[in-house]
């Protein structure tokens, strides 16, 4: 089972409620992932960005103990898409300066 793939799927749909199941899913059976694997962790903030639930995905990036470019990118992306320019620039600060 692949779980990014999963992710952009219900990304595709805006389909919160099985994003999360997936996401529940996942820390369930394989809890590590997050912390091995930077796909994963991108995958669940464009999921949540991109169904709407920003909160979340801050909460997600900020939770990752390894952050890269791709992670804070999905993020930044998902402010923009929303229309939340100030919070965009916001977060490609804090990338910038490495918190």
């Amino acid at each position: 089972m692949s779980y990014v793939s999963l992710l952009k799927a219900c990304a595709k749909k805006k389909d919160l409620q099985r994003g999360m199941d997936v996401h529940s899913a996942m820390l369930e059976t394989a809890g590590g992932l997050l912390e091995t694997n930077p796909f994963i962790g991108s995958s669940l903030i464009h999921m949540y960005a991109k169904c709407g639930d920003l909160p979340k995905a801050q909460k997600v990036l900020d939770e990752l103990p390894v952050r890269n470019s791709v992670c804070w990118n999905a993020m930044i992306s998902g402010y923009a898409q929303q229309g939340q320019g100030k919070e965009a620039v916001y977060c490609f600060k804090r990338h910038k300066i490495g918190k």
